[in-house]
């Protein structure tokens, strides 16, 4: 029997806008930071046309935060002083604002950031009024309000019938593609030629058009995978970090040799074009499959919803994940 669907109705469209000027304000101010970066950077004698690392970026960032907040607290307790003398003393110190155009940016992003924070905390409120997140999401280690706030406002268990469709969503399911001569030329989905699908759709004089489009949620995917699951590894998550490990080491395995030794640590060649990059975001999709798969299930009880196993469980015959086996 179908559940009623009232219990995450309640301000979805409000959560999904809130979720976008979320994304947007991110957006603009780490635009901003990476200008600031570039200044900083080129201001220290680097080439301009050499890529700092997130690392590094991020170290940067941090120490002109800590140069505005002691600028701006020096300027708060001695009014007398001109803030072109406390900038020029912060100069004399190695900082790294040594002039009022960079200690002006660095406020533009303090604002950004602050602007940030607050449309986080009204996040952390509005997602209350979902039970999916007080009575779920809220207890998994790794996921915080903004996080739980995507997957509410981007998946629906109501047009979601297997827990693959929730993978489908978000473009992580299996799927063999294939070229124009019947070829398999890879398993997944992305942006690529093999991997769009033909839709229609109106256009501006309401005439019927079609269009190559693709088949999921990339905003959804690019949150998944690069925040939402990086997000539960690094909390150690007690579930889903021991999945990611245990289909890493696996992989490892599978596709490399051991060559040597090197600082007690053993040295491996990896076959078939594998790198340890690639087997590492393998392992993160498959611990984002069996998270999916989980959220999928209790959403759906949830909702008084029928539930069915996952096809390789079902049909394959394989075990649930974790350390289950």
């Amino acid at each position: 029997m179908m559940g009623k669907k009232i219990s995450y109705e309640a301000n979805l469209n409000e959560l999904k806008m809130l979720i976008k000027s979320v994304d947007d304000q991110q957006r603009v101010r780490i635009s901003v930071g990476n200008r600031i970066v570039a200044n900083i950077n080129a201001k220290l004698g680097q080439n301009p046309n050499e890529k700092l690392t997130d690392k590094e970026s991020n170290q940067l960032i941090n120490k002109l935060k800590r140069d505005y907040i002691r600028i701006s607290d020096a300027y708060a307790d001695a009014r007398k002083n001109e803030l072109l003398g406390i900038i020029q003393n912060n100069k004399k110190n190695s900082g790294i604002i040594s002039t009022i155009f960079e200690y002006k940016l660095a406020e533009h992003y303090m604002k950004f950031l602050e602007t940030e924070k607050d449309m986080v905390k009204t996040v952390s409120k509005t997602v209350l009024d979902f039970p999916i997140y007080t009575n779920y999401l809220a207890n998994i280690k790794g996921i915080g309000p903004l996080s739980a706030a995507i997957l509410i406002a981007t998946l629906d268990p109501y047009r979601a019938r297997h827990c693959s469709s929730f993978q489908a969503c978000a473009g992580i399911d299996v799927v063999h593609i294939e070229d124009d001569k019947g070829n398999v030329v890879g398993i997944g989905r992305n942006n690529h030629k093999e991997c769009l699908v033909t839709r229609k759709y109106l256009d501006k004089h309401g005439k019927e058009q079609e269009k190559l489009s693709i088949t999921y949620n990339p905003f959804l995917k690019s949150k998944l995978l690069g925040v939402i699951v990086p997000n539960l590894i690094k909390a150690k998550n007690e579930l889903y970090y021991p999945t990611y490990l245990d289909y890493k080491a696996r992989q490892i395995e599978k596709y490399s040799t051991i060559t040597g030794m090197k600082d007690g640590k053993p040295v491996r060649e990896y076959q078939g074009g594998m790198t340890l990059r690639h087997i590492d975001n393998r392992a993160k999709r498959y611990a984002a499959k069996w998270f999916l798969n989980d959220l999928w299930n209790f959403w759906r009880k949830q909702e008084n919803l029928p539930v069915t196993q996952p096809y390789e469980i079902a049909k394959l015959g394989h075990k649930e994940h974790g350390f289950n086996y």
